[in-house]
Parts: structure tokens; C-alpha cells; sequence
């Protein structure tokens, strides 16, 4: 165990003193370019941070994002988790967010490459976290960085975000459509739709989670499970959507709306439920098939009308996507809870990649008070 000195703001209490040991449990990447987990016990813990877009954080709880198991250790570096929860216990001189002091409990994105979540310490860029709400769990605030992120990116993209954030009293868009609406990212595009108050938001997901949909945002579902159903919801609906957020397809487990023989794989009937003249009118898709990645990312060859986000997600939009969720008076949803071990974060994985997840899968880390 060391003794840490703390670099507080100017604004903030004296230079604290805290106890930080020198290694700590991590859940890592065995290989360099293939999917496994190892658990550690006796992980380095990362360095007080000079740098001063970086703070050491004591993690509480991470959540799990599909991205995880993709993007081998060669990209994402050896510790997994790209979402974490916890408090910070050091900050750099000069800090590049002033509005930062130890004992904050902040939710955010570590600096991917060098640290990752599922650790119980890591290091965040201090221009990517915010505050806990309050009368928010720690294992919520884990649940909403790259999702909310993630969404709100999509809607600045779609050009929904710049109309809303001119006049936050009128709806930037009459309508939208998010496919994949029950999972982890796809719930909080919900949400957020409704802090913005768009009027009209649909839903596709499978019929046994159209109560929870429509309990988080959705004034309308359209169950995928159902062909009668989804068929006539795409041949009555055209041209009468303005935006499409599309976390499902291309998603690992089977491509619900991709066309393969497309040449830039984008499905024909969802697209052309998007009106030809409104220019808000964007096919956003989180995955995409990797020749739409291809294109997006060399050629920029991607149909007029869509987008593929390419994540990481861009951590700008995150404060105000914090005020919709309070707008909206919506939290995270949750899926399951594990604890952090090696058999708790294996089996998280394992119900992560069957993509069949209602909402976010966490790891519960630390408690808060075992930060101090």
C-alpha cells in the first residue's frame, strides 16, 4: 500500500492524502487478435496521472459492451471495459476540467489502449466523465457512457441534435424508428427521444419486450417476431419517418434488416421509410456490415441517407444527453448484475454475446465507501 498525495483544483479542498495499493483485480485479454478472459489478482495499478486530461479513478461498477469481445487486445488494449462508474482519488496539476475534485463520484471512458474498466482502479480522460446524478446507483451510472454517447452522436449526425439544441422547447423531428429498441443502447435512444420530446417513436424488438419499450420511451412497437406485423408496419409507414437509429443489425447475431446483395448492404424497405426531401432524414446504423464499414471509413460510398457509426463513441454530447434523461425522468435499465470474478465477467460475456440482453449487463466492483 502506498500513499498517494492528490493534486486538487484551486477551487477545491486542500491536497488530500489516500491510501492506493500497488495492484489491484483486473478481468484482461489473454490474446493479442482472438476473444478470452483472464482474471488477475495482482494487476499493476496505474500510475497517478500527470497528464491533465487524465484522473485515477477507484472503479465501483462497469458495464459490458459488445465492442469488448470485437475488438482484440491489439486495438482496446489488455483490460477490458469501455464503461465505468467510480470515484476519482487523484487529479493531475492543472486538470483540464476544473470542475473536477477528488471524492467526486463520475461516470465516463478510460483512456482506451492504456486502462479499461473492469479493474478496480483505471484511469479516465477528465474531459470525458460527468457527475453521478443524484439518486443514482452506481451500477446506473456504469450502464450510460458509451450508450448515451453512442446515441447522442447518432442524433447529432442525423442533424436532430443541432435543431434541438436552437430551440429545446419545440421537437426536433416528428418521428423516429430504432431498431433494436430493447438492448443496451437501443433503450437509451428511447429515452433520450423522449427528453427531446419527439412525438412519434417507434420501436422494433421482439414481442415479449414491447412493455418494457413502451415503459422507456416508445409510443409504438413493432414486434420483429412477428412477420405480418413488421411487413405491414414497413409497406404503410414509408416516407413517414425521419430518422432510423439501427442497433441491431449486423449486430452478431444475424443481420435482421441488412440486404447482402445491396452493394452497400442497407435494406431497401427501411430506407425508404425515411421521406425523400426532409433533410433530417438519416439511416444511422451502430454496426453495419463490415463492407458498409469499409466504405464509410475509405471511400465515404455509404447511400446518402446513412450513417454507420464507428465507435468509439464521441463523448461530447454526454452532458446534455444526462439533462434528457432527467427530462424524461428515465434511468438505465439493467439486465443482470454480476459480481467481479472470473466465473461473474465470463458468464456476463457469454449472456452479452446472445445478443439477447434487456438493457445493460454490469459488474459490481466496489462499494463507494470502500473507496475512502
Amino acid at each position: 500500500m502506498t500513499e498517494l498525495t492528490t493534486n486538487a483544483p484551486s477551487s477545491a479542498p486542500p491536497t488530500t492524502t489516500i491510501s492506493i495499493p500497488t495492484t489491484m483485480k483486473a478481468a484482461v485479454r489473454p490474446y493479442w487478435t482472438s476473444f478470452g478472459v483472464d482474471f488477475l489478482e495482482d494487476y499493476p495499478v496505474p500510475a497517478a496521472p500527470t497528464h491533465p486530461d487524465k484522473i485515477l479513478v477507484r472503479v465501483h461498477a462497469a458495464a459490458l459492451n459488445p465492442v469488448d469481445y470485437k475488438a482484440p487486445r491489439l486495438i482496446f488494449g489488455k483490460v477490458f471495459g469501455m464503461d465505468v462508474c467510480g470515484t476519482i482519488v487523484a487529479l493531475p496539476p492543472n486538470c483540464k476540467n476544473p470542475d473536477l475534485n477528488v471524492g467526486d463520484v463520475i461516470l465516463g471512458l478510460p483512456t482506451l489502449g492504456f486502462a479499461g474498466g473492469l479493474s478496480e482502479y483505471t484511469v479516465c480522460y477528465a474531459s470525458k466523465v460527468v457527475k453521478l446524478p443524484r439518486g443514482w446507483t452506481v451500477e446506473e451510472g456504469a450502464a450510460m457512457p458509451v450508450a448515451c454517447s453512442t446515441a447522442m452522436d447518432g442524433f447529432r449526425q442525423a442533424g436532430v441534435l443541432d435543431v434541438y439544441q436552437k430551440n429545446p422547447e419545440t421537437p426536433p423531428i416528428s418521428s423516429i424508428l430504432v431498431i433494436g429498441a430493447s438492448g443496451g443502447c437501443g433503450i437509451v435512444a428511447l429515452q433520450l427521444a423522449k427528453g427531446m420530446g419527439i412525438p412519434t417513436i417507434v420501436g422494433i424488438c421482439s414481442a415479449k419486450n414491447a412493455d418494457l419499450c413502451m415503459a422507456n420511451g416508445a409510443t409504438q412497437v413493432v414486434p420483429y417476431d412477428d412477420p405480418t406485423a413488421l411487413e405491414k408496419f414497413l409497406d404503410d409507414t414509408k416516407g413517414q419517418i425521419e430518422m432510423i437509429y439501427d442497433t441491431a443489425s449486423y449486430g452478431g447475431a444475424g443481420a435482421l434488416f441488412g440486404a447482402d446483395e445491396d452493394p452497400y448492404c442497407y435494406n431497401p424497405k427501411v430506407v425508404a421509410l425515411l421521406p425523400e426531401t426532409s433533410r433530417h432524414s438519416r439511416y444511422i446504423q451502430l454496426n453495419g456490415s463490415m463492407r458498409t464499414k469499409v466504405h464509410a471509413v475509405t471511400l465515404g460510398l455509404v447511400h446518402s441517407r446513412q450513417r454507420s457509426l464507428i465507435v468509439l463513441p464521441n463523448f461530447s454530447g454526454m452532458q446534455l444527453g444526462m439533462e434528457l434523461m432527467e427530462k424524461a425522468n428515465m434511468k438505465p435499465i439493467i439486465d443482470n448484475q454480476h459480481d467481479f470474478s472470473k466465473e461473474g465477467v465470463t458468464q456476463a460475456y457469454k449472456e452479452l454475446k446472445s445478443r439477447r440482453a434487456k438493457g445493460k449487463i454490469v459488474i459490481s466492483i466496489s462499494k463507494k465507501e470502500d473507496s475512502k
